[in-house]
């Protein structure tokens, strides 16, 4: 079949989940078509590779871009073109009058279904008596949860504040999406689903006459659903059924066109089910129109200052990766981290596939073979027995990693080789833990006690490597710090008394180990928790290392000397200063203290050459 997604959505070699087996031949899918480009070809092949038993209807609402051409050869496909774009409600309703299923499944052409979700839907259906409908989690391709998968219902208080949030960032006002509510882990009754991926009763669709056709465009599942609601049925949001979904690529018209239709259907949501007179309403959707033609400038103006972050391209081929697990991957926790960032490129380059759980906005790691996946959806297990994993990396705080062990189980990562990285302030640290105002040593502890408890027992290797001060990224505080007090003051503190040995580590020398270290280890079938301590090339004092930070900007130091009393005390001013870090004394007291470890167990798991300090 044609289409760039050919190459990626194939039947995986793997068992399909058992879930993805049960009651999905009483779904009839209905995709509602115009000018969807490639995506329907590719979503349709989607579903052919999760069942062979759900029925497909494509109601073709006149499209110009050929898109449903794909389709006309198939045999497995109802395909029905209209001829013109009467609109979504009414080409759906055509798609439901010639459904033979049990359960209706509207699904728009960008929209992706995760294995097992589908079934999923039918099964909470079977069992959920009272539910009429039900709407998948809707995520992006890096598994952020998508506005209006689960809504409450519009009125025009929550439609101002969606439309100020859009226009101004980061602000919290009342609206009708409920993204900024927590995530819940079972079925929940909500007002409205997203008809971009909703499953409903035939029997219910039937009693309640369908969508609302003079609906063209947008409203029509807010409107679907309180009707259905109206009538006595439930409407459940379900998390464990997620559906990527590459928003706006199924609508195939301008976002000024959009939001004219968005303006027109939202006056006629509220004249249906408002008590507002025609002239208080009239007058309400006029500022509200005019906060959006605000909101539509600002976005075309930010798409002409930043590039969109997530191609059509690297989006598909991520869900592919992910999803169909057609090649093996090493699982890193932490990508974006400051090892993070140089493993990922080195683990490219040697041909091994990422899948790094970040929870990164953009795409952090910017590699062909590196996928970026939210912290969310991997919890979630939304990819569970399809990813074929050789090998764990932990780069995230190792307190952390006992969040995702229902998922680590799922996955069958008790069989595979897992290298956990944790701090040296377990050891250097431990006599703080009353006094620590963080709790990170405390933390610390428990997550490798955490680690050794759950791979006691394990069929495969497990190291816990302790480095000591990272180095070479952007993400390292201590050593940036100094560095930008020397850029912009052209001064540079020499710690007389700051003796204390040293042996920092650059990132990219630990990433270089890290890949010795897999290719070791998925080779050798040894089991067993192996601890090491790993620093550096090169012993010096703390000074030392201040001054080497500080002159490496190439720039004209001035070196001003400083004992630890004047030090102290000048500390003791800039913590007075709202907004900076606050130094504890404590602190001051480990720079005349050494912190230099035996490196041998690292040399002897995977030897690599450490650089000496340049920073």
């Amino acid at each position: 079949m044609p289409g760039f997604m050919a190459d990626y959505i194939v039947s995986s070699p793997k068992s399909p989940p058992i879930a993805a087996l049960i009651a999905v031949e009483k779904v009839s899918v209905i995709f509602v078509n115009y000018n969807s480009g490639r995506f329907l070809a590719e979503s349709v092949l989607n579903l052919k590779s999760l069942s062979d038993d759900l029925e497909i209807i494509v109601i073709d609402n006149g499209s110009s871009d050929k898109s449903a051409d794909y389709l006309r050869a198939d045999s497995n496909v109802n395909l029905i073109c209209v001829g013109e774009n009467v609109g979504f409600g009414s080409a759906a309703n055509i798609g439901a009058r010639i459904a033979a299923g049990k359960y209706l499944l509207f699904l728009n052409p960008d929209a992706f279904p995760l294995p097992g979700t589908i079934a999923k839907m039918a099964s909470h259906l079977d069992l959920a008596s009272g539910c009429g409908a039900c709407g998948a989690f809707i995520v992006d391709f890096q598994g952020r949860e998508q506005n209006g998968g689960r809504r409450r219902d519009p009125d025009l208080v929550r439609s101002f504040g969606k439309v100020a949030s859009s226009i101004f960032s980061g602000l919290r006002l009342p609206t009708f999406d409920l993204t900024l509510e927590p995530l819940p882990t079972l079925p929940t009754p909500v007002d409205a689903v997203s008809g971009s991926c909703m499953m409903v009763r035939a029997e219910v669709h039937h009693d309640i006459g369908g969508f609302d056709e003079a609906y063209f465009l947008h409203f029509e599942d807010l409107d679907y659903c309180r009707r259905t609601r109206d009538a006595g049925w439930g409407v459940d949001f379900l998390p464990t059924a997620p559906a990527f979904h590459y928003q706006g690529g199924s609508v195939g018209i301008s976002r000024a066109i959009m939001a004219n239709h968005k303006q027109a259907s939202l006056k006629r949501y509220l004249r249906k089910f408002s008590r507002s007179t025609p002239i208080v309403l009239n007058l309400q959707m006029f500022i509200l129109l005019i906060f959006e033609r605000v909101g539509l400038l600002m976005f075309w103006i930010s798409r002409k200052i930043r590039s969109e972050s997530d191609g059509l391209t690297s989006g598909i081929a991520q869900f592919r990766r992910i999803v169909c697990g057609d090649q093996p991957v090493v699982l890193i926790m932490g990508g974006r981290s400051e090892i993070g960032v140089p493993l990922c490129g080195r683990l490219n380059a040697a041909g091994i596939a990422v899948v790094s759980v970040s929870r990164c906005e953009r795409q952090a790691v910017d590699f062909p073979g590196t996928s970026v996946v939210h912290p969310e959806l991997f919890k979630r297990n939304l990819a569970a027995n399809r990813l074929d994993i050789i090998g764990i990396v932990s780069l995230c705080p190792i307190w952390e990693l006992h969040a995702y062990q229902q998922s680590f189980a799922a996955l069958g990562c008790d069989r595979i080789p897992w290298i956990v990285f944790s701090s040296t302030s377990v050891l250097t640290r431990e006599s703080e833990i009353s006094s620590d105002p963080n709790g990170t040593v405390a933390r610390l502890k428990s997550g490798e006690e955490w680690l050794i408890s759950r791979r006691r027992l394990s069929e495969s290797p497990t190291l816990l490597a302790r480095p000591t001060v990272i180095y070479g990224g952007k993400y390292n505080n201590n050593i940036n710090l100094i560095k930008q007090i020397g850029k912009y003051t052209r001064l540079s503190p020499q710690l007389n008394f700051a003796l204390g040995s040293r042996c920092p580590v650059h990132a990219d020398d630990l990433a270089e180990w890290i890949v010795a270290l897999l290719q070791i280890y998925t080779g050798d079938r040894n089991t067993g928790i192996t601890t090491a301590e790993v620093q550096g090339g090169e012993v010096l004092a703390f000074k030392e290392v201040v001054s080497r930070t500080s002159r490496s900007s190439g720039l004209t130091i001035r070196a001003i000397s400083l004992s630890r009393n004047i030090f102290l005390f000048a500390l003791g001013l800039v913590g007075r200063i709202p907004f900076l870090p606050k130094i504890p004394p404590k602190l001051v007291e480990r720079l005349e203290h050494d912190f230099v470890f035996d490196n041998r167990e690292a040399q002897a798991q995977a030897p690599t050459s450490m650089r000496f300090f340049h920073p």
